[in-house]
């Protein structure tokens, strides 16, 4: 369980940079609607990367990172208030438009963790290990 530990250590390091700067894929607009003063944004992701979007995760579309509201599938919804509309790219999007995708820097460390660490039995000798020197 040190591994736990380890890896529950290095999310909290990482909360204040937890996006990778690099374009992970290509998202589209669905709908796009009014929600009070805030314009909510339904977006669909390829496959391969919808098991890195986490309802209360972050992604970057186009660079501006928001958190996630809701997610269906391969489908998720941000909500953009008035200031981010006014100052990014992201308030000229319409439905049908692609923008860059960045996915959770932590979602994907943490899978990696996790991949590195099957079949690995609580009480061997592996817990006394640094499980960040597994990992390559």
């Amino acid at each position: 369980m040190k591994w736990l530990a380890v890896a529950l250590f290095a999310a909290l390091l990482l909360l204040q940079y937890r996006l990778w700067l690099s374009n992970d894929g290509v998202a589209e607009v669905l709908t796009r609607l009014g929600d009070a003063r805030s314009q909510r944004f339904r977006m669909r992701v390829p496959d391969a990367l919808a098991r890195y979007v986490a309802r209360k995760g972050s992604v970057a579309l186009d660079g501006v990172s928001l958190t996630v509201n809701a997610v269906e599938r391969q489908e998720f919804e941000v909500n953009l208030v008035p200031h981010t509309l006014a100052e990014t790219t992201l308030g000229e999007l319409a439905v049908g438009d692609r923008v860059n995708l960045e996915v959770d820097l932590i979602a994907r460390y943490t899978e990696r963790l996790l991949a590195a660490h099957q079949g690995h039995q609580p009480g061997s000798s592996a817990d006394d290990e640094d499980p960040m020197m597994k990992i390559r």
